[in-house]
């Protein structure tokens, strides 16, 4: 690629003509100008049209060598970007319209692009490439995802991210991206990782994945014949997360068991989507309708909540299986092509010697209990809203979930979160996650459970 050089005023060329000559050079009017350039998706196109890839945009021309957009228009777009960031930088604390999601991108592609690549001529050819430093620390990190995650195809991505680290061979642009520091924040970053893996493995480079979902929903997973990898926002991710083993890293839950009711896809991978529910938050908005906390005086007698023993159950994940979900039940795109699955889970408690099977009807939330200075008791004043009751996780098969007071499970035995995680998403509500080890007590985690807290009215201890 070759370097163009741009001259400060061929990038904030305004077309107003003001009648004080000293408004032109004001940097309000150069910041308004820039944004309005940038804002033209006909000459500077969106990364999030590009799939979240700055590769792709920056190697147009290679890719379509009849388009009308070349290397050139890709630099002036990231060097105007980069004068918007300037500029902005030095109004801080001023207020600019039009800053849209795109001219967000457009700015941390320029940042990440400026940071990461540098300009070398060799044989009088000038072309960016990626610093050293940045190819090893990307190249390192991505190895080290692979082996976490026990990617079925480690072996051949070592090989791909080695040749490119060491002699700079050529890699997919998915995979460049990644290796090149130029993954996007948020939804982008993740998938640029797992899809640059995916791209770094040769069996696998040319058959991208089967299926379609919605990326920013983030309730779909990637999943293989022996393995399966689940997005953290996802239901399934946010159970199988606290499942001894596994792992949760950069967004991807992994490694799972493979799902079993799949319909069967033309590719080692597929992308599948999981439906459900968004189970809803019955917080208030309570200001200025509650009196000021006043706690009772030392003739009455304040309670220590008690906390369960831990529990000696052991539970087991047996089985993954995956229920397709009739048309009329979630949206479909016009093409009809969207198949959407609802998950159900098998575990096995030894204990007990039962299996319990749970379908994960909603995509809970399960929020931390915040952390406290020391040991707390209830205020006999309050004591009907600390009303609870307890169960093990061998009794969620027949429990059912309390209209009034906290539902406390008592998850501590080995792999029994997830179980518990599993009945909340079964019942459609979220819940406070408690631990023995972190600084909060029983009475404080109830309290974040309770009215007084989410409202959310189950606590899981573990």
């Amino acid at each position: 690629m070759s370097i163009i050089y741009f001259s400060v005023e061929s990038l904030t060329i305004c077309r107003v003509v003001w009648l004080d000559p000293k408004e032109t050079v004001k940097t309000r009017h150069q910041i308004s100008a820039l944004l309005a350039s940038l804002s033209v998706e006909n000459t500077f196109p969106a990364f999030e049209e590009q799939g979240g890839s700055v590769g792709a945009l920056a190697l147009r021309d290679m890719i379509d060598p009849n388009g009308d957009y070349h290397g050139v228009d890709f630099l002036n777009q990231v060097l105007q970007a980069k004068e918007l960031s300037l500029r902005l930088e030095r109004e801080k604390g001023h207020w600019h319209g039009g800053i849209t999601r795109k001219i967000i991108y457009d700015m941390i592609a320029a940042e990440l692009w400026m940071r990461n690549l540098e300009a070398k001529t060799t044989n009088g050819k000038s072309e960016y490439v990626v610093r050293m430093d940045v190819r090893r620390r990307q190249v390192d990190a991505m190895i080290s995802f692979a082996e976490k995650m026990k990617w079925p195809f480690i072996a051949e991505a070592r090989k791909t991210l080695n040749g490119f680290l060491q002699s700079g061979e050529q890699v997919d642009v998915r995979t460049w991206d990644w290796v090149a520091g130029l993954a996007l924040p948020g939804s982008i970053f993740t998938l640029t990782l797992m899809f640059g893996l995916h791209q770094a493995s040769p069996s696998l480079s040319k058959t991208p994945p089967d299926g379609t979902v919605q990326i920013r929903h983030a309730n779909f997973g990637l999943v293989f014949p022996q393995i399966s990898y689940w997005r953290s926002r996802s239901i399934i991710g946010r159970v199988l997360a606290v499942v001894p083993d596994i792992h949760e890293i950069c967004g991807w839950v992994g490694p799972c068991m493979s799902p079993t009711g799949l319909e069967t896809y033309r590719t080692p991978a597929a992308l599948v989507q999981v439906h459900t529910r968004s189970p809803a938050f019955k917080l208030q908005d309570s200001a200025g309708e509650q009196q000021p906390f006043v706690p009772s005086d030392g003739r009455l007698r304040w309670e220590e909540p008690v906390l369960p023993p831990v529990s000696e159950e052991v539970c087991v994940l047996q089985k993954l299986h995956m229920l397709s979900v009739p048309a009329d039940v979630h949206s479909v795109n016009p093409d009809g092509t969207v198949t959407v699955y609802r998950a159900k889970l098998d575990f096995y408690l030894l204990k007990a010697n039962k299996v319990i099977t749970l379908t994960l009807y909603s995509n809970s939330i399960f929020v931390a209990a915040p952390p406290c200075k020391g040991t707390h008791k209830i205020d006999p004043k309050s004591t009907s809203i600390y009303t609870r009751a307890i169960y093990e996780v061998s009794q969620l098969d027949k429990a059912e979930l309390k209209t009034e007071g906290v539902t406390v499970i008592n998850a501590t035995g080995h792999g029994a979160q997830a179980l518990a995680r599993a009945w909340c998403a079964e019942k459609g509500t979220n819940a406070v996650v408690w631990k023995r080890d972190k600084e909060c007590c029983f009475k404080c985690g109830l309290m974040a459970a309770g009215k007084e807290g989410l409202d959310v009215d189950v606590l899981i201890l573990c």
